[in-house]
C-alpha cells in the first residue's frame, strides 16, 4: 500500500577496465512520502545489487515507521506489518 513503484538501474561505470565499477541504484517511490534512493558500488554486480536492496529496504522501513509514529498509533500497525 505504501510503495507506488520501484526502479532499478545497473551500470558498469568504466567498461572492461575492472575495479569497483559496478553500480546499482534503486529508487523507491512512496505514496505521500519522499522517494527513497540508494546507490551501491562494488567489484561484483551481484554484491552491488544486494547492498543497494538492503539499504533501500532499511530506508523504506525507517521512512514508513517515522510517518506512522507522527501520524499516531493507527498507522503504526501498518508500518509494523512491513517487517
Amino acid at each position: 500500500d505504501v510503495i507506488k513503484s520501484i526502479s532499478v538501474t545497473v551500470k558498469d561505470l568504466n567498461g572492461p577496465r575492472g575495479g569497483v565499477d559496478k553500480e546499482c541504484q534503486i529508487i523507491v517511490k512512496l505514496r505521500k512520502m519522499q522517494d527513497v534512493v540508494t546507490t551501491a558500488r562494488d567489484v561484483s554486480l551481484s554484491k552491488a545489487v544486494t547492498a543497494s536492496i538492503n539499504r533501500a529496504s532499511r530506508s523504506v522501513g525507517r521512512t514508513v515507521e517515522r510517518r506512522a509514529v507522527r501520524a499516531g498509533s493507527r498507522h503504526l500497525e501498518m508500518a509494523m506489518r512491513l517487517y
